[in-house]
Formats: C-alpha cells, structure tokens, sequence
C-alpha cells in the first residue's frame, strides 16, 4: 500500500517545509526565506549545505503493518559516509537500519515490523541530504498519523543539531522534545553563531517553546562587542516574530580548553553573564545556565572537549527537562497529560 502525498505530509515533524516533486518528498527545517540566507552566509557560504540535513525529521503513525519500505537517494556530496534511520515502536528502539552512501546513491529501505498496532517512529538521519518516494506499508493496514502535544522550536549549533550522536534520536534535543511530549523542528547547524539574519521568517505551525543554543563558538571567535550585536539581534528578531512564546536561551556548556585565549578576551563560562545582559530587555526570555547541563569530564564527550557523546546527551537532556519544566508550568500551563 503505497502511501499518499496527504498520509506522508501528515505523518512527518520536524520539517518546516516539503517539498515534492515527481513523487519524490524531500523534509526540510528551514524555510525558503532561512535557506537563501544560509546560501550567502558571510563567514561560512558551505553552512547552506547543511540546511538540507534531516536533522530532527521523523515519521509518527501508528499501524498494523508488518513492514515499512521507501526508496532512498542522496543527491549531495556529504562528510559523512552512511546515513542511519532509528525505528521506534511503542517508544522502544527497535532497530536502525543504514544507508552506505559511499557506495550507492539511491537505494531501497525494507524495515521489518512486528505484528499487531503500534505507534511506530522513524527518526531521519542528521547528517544527509535526501528523497524519499514509494513510501509503502503492507496492503490494506491501518494507517493513522501521531502528533504530539506540544511544538518545539530548536536555535543552535553542532551541539543543537546532534552532530555526535550515534543515533538520531539521541541528540538532546530530540530526547527532550520526547520527555516534553513536543514535536521538535531543529534549525541547529555545526559551526554557527549568533546569526541574526537567520530569524527572517515563522515556521508554518508556531511553538508553544523556543530554544537557542548558541555562544560557544561566538566565544571562540567573536570580540565581547560583535557578541553583544549578534546575540541581541537574534534575541530582537525572535521576540518580533514571537512575541508571547516564552525563549530559553542556553549558555554554552563545559568545553576542556575553556581558558585559552580568544578574541572575547575572558574564560568561556563567562559568556553566560553576557547572555543575561543582552537579556533582560525582552521580558519573554529566559536563560539557562548550560555549563552544568553535562559533566565536566572528558567521558561524557565523543571528542573529549566539547561535543557531548550518547551519554553526555541524555545527561543535557535530563538536566535541560528539569530546569524547563517549572518555567514552562509557569508560562505556558504545561500539562504532562
């Protein structure tokens, strides 16, 4: 039973857009307007590579079917050689199934499911650029598109996009999109900075929270005057498309080399400060200290410094829920039912 245009839009998050052609269906995270400012970004013109990253998309129904199958291709060059999708069924990961793109450039996906209703959940990778087509479930099975309560919005850089994860669905922001009950878009890209250019346009569905995740490598690189223009730009621009949505702001957590010297000119855990400075003129914005969010240990990161490893992620994401929760009972009337 191959699933229509209608099913597969309705099944999908994460994407702010779709975009359809000749029975191919490619999940964006960024809209028309984001993408043209990524294509003539001033420091990194190859960030809008990126923007056609999978990252955060994922599959929601529930069904009957023994099987789920699509056809796959890539039709970018990508620094990553594979391309892994994880299948959930009633919240448990299955399987992950993976696309050797160094080797093909389009093939078939076949995942076998188990018998009787599940909800089932395909996280797409974070990494590659792809169509899908010929999205099918076994003949005649049931078929019913999943949405969770809650919509999340998610700013940031490698961290926020999942860039060291080993799976998909195990990069913070996606854990905790799931312990808020939220659908997540993910607008994360490796290397970024405070960009306000990028906050030119709304996602279709307007969230009920908005996250942003960036500072580390503005600390890197940036003087304490370009950070303040770049974080209260983005902070100015959020507010105006967003005005009554509440928008947490996480500082950068911990990174090993936090003391060498940079164009900022002070050690990278000072930069929170900083961020609540540039805050305080917006009252719907609140920040969070991110430097206890992992531990300070090389262990809990896969490159021993800054980008946290499975388990450092889920350690952000517990702690991440935690702080969330009280701000957004208070603001937003969260429910866990």
């Amino acid at each position: 039973m191959i699933l229509t245009e209608q099913q597969i839009k309705a099944m999908t998050k994460g994407a702010a857009r779709i975009e359809v052609e000749n029975g191919s269906y490619r999940f964006l995270r960024f809209t028309e307007a984001e993408q043209a400012t990524y294509a003539n970004h001033p420091r990194k013109p190859n960030f809008y590579v990126p923007t056609f990253h999978t990252a955060g998309v994922r599959w929601a129904f529930r069904t009957d079917s023994n099987v789920l199958e699509f056809d796959i291709s890539n039709d970018i060059a990508t620094n990553q050689d594979k391309a892994t999708f994880d299948v959930y069924e009633d919240g448990a990961l299955r399987r992950t199934v993976t696309v050797e793109f160094k080797y093909i450039t389009a093939g078939h996906v076949r995942i076998p499911l188990t018998e009787g209703e599940k909800l089932v959940e395909i996280y797409f990778p974070y990494h590659a650029r792809m169509t899908v087509a010929n999205v099918a479930l076994a003949d005649g099975a049931a078929f019913a598109p999943v949405s969770r309560k809650y919509k999340m919005l998610a700013y940031g850089d490698s961290i926020t996009h999942g860039s060291t994860t080993s799976h998909p669905s195990l990069s913070y922001a996606t854990r905790v999109a799931a312990m808020l009950n939220a659908d997540v878009v993910n607008k994360g890209i490796g290397g970024e900075h405070f960009y306000p250019a990028l906050i030119c346009d709304k996602t279709p569905e307007d969230p009920d929270w908005i996250t942003v995740a960036y500072g580390s490598n503005d600390w890197k690189h940036c003087t304490p005057e370009e950070f303040d223009e770049n974080c209260t730009g983005v902070l100015q621009g959020l507010t105006k498309l967003y005005p009554t949505v509440p928008i947490f702001v996480i500082s950068p957590t911990w990174r090993s080399d936090a003391n060498i010297e940079t164009p900022f000119g002070a050690p990278a855990n000072e930069i929170h400060a900083q961020i609540c400075k540039n805050a305080e003129a917006f009252p719907n914005v609140t920040v969070i200290r991110g430097w206890n969010l992992v531990p300070h240990n090389g262990e809990f990161f896969a490159d021993n410094r800054l980008h946290p490893n499975d388990l450092g992620f889920g350690i952000y994401a517990a702690n991440l829920y935690r702080e969330l929760i009280p701000h957004l009972i208070e603001k937003i009337g969260y429910s866990f039912q």
